[in-house]
């Protein structure tokens, strides 16, 4: 597996994957989550954490969970990735809600304020608000206050687990 690239005027492939003597290759082979931020960045999420890809020398940086920094993401597990026109990037994760600031290169983690639950697996930005799809239900964060409300089969959901890319937005709301 790995990430692969194709240049769709040529069908020209690359083609990267992990190597264990590489520290800058992808940081695993199997890709979780992938995205294009605004500025044109490919940012692929992973088992092993969240690689940005550098164009100028084809290598990835990384961001893993540590220990040892509080600022580091929260879990290792990308499920889903987010950018909000504003730079901010968001990270659903299998420990919770992830923010990453551009300007540090640091991780704020969101966990314990009324989410469904801290499994990520779908999220989706509208009017200033978050939808999270969790292994608990949907759960709306209000980016303007932080309130959080959730909504569970209860409020009409066939399930309670998200899977990736569940939540979606109609033409008509």
């Amino acid at each position: 597996a790995g990430l692969y690239f194709i240049n769709s005027e040529t069908l020209d492939t690359i083609h990267y994957s992990h190597n264990v003597n590489d520290s800058k290759s992808i940081s695993e082979n199997v890709i979780l989550s992938l995205f294009k931020d605004i500025k044109n960045n490919i940012w692929a999420g992973t088992f092993a954490g969240l690689n940005k890809f550098n164009r100028n020398d084809q290598s990835f940086s990384h961001y893993s969970k540590n220990l040892n920094d509080t600022n580091s993401l929260s879990n290792n597990y990308i499920y889903t990735i987010l950018q909000k026109s504003d730079n901010t990037l968001y990270l659903g994760t299998a420990g919770g809600l992830n923010i990453f600031n551009f300007e540090t290169n640091s991780f704020t983690v969101v966990k314990g304020n009324g989410i469904q639950n801290d499994v990520i697996n779908s999220m989706l930005h509208v009017n200033n608000e978050l939808w999270i799809g969790t292994n608990n239900g949907i759960s709306k964060l209000d980016l303007n206050n932080s309130s959080v409300k959730n909504f569970t089969r209860d409020d009409g959901l066939q399930g309670l687990i998200s899977n990736p890319d569940a939540i979606t937005l109609t033409n008509n709301g």
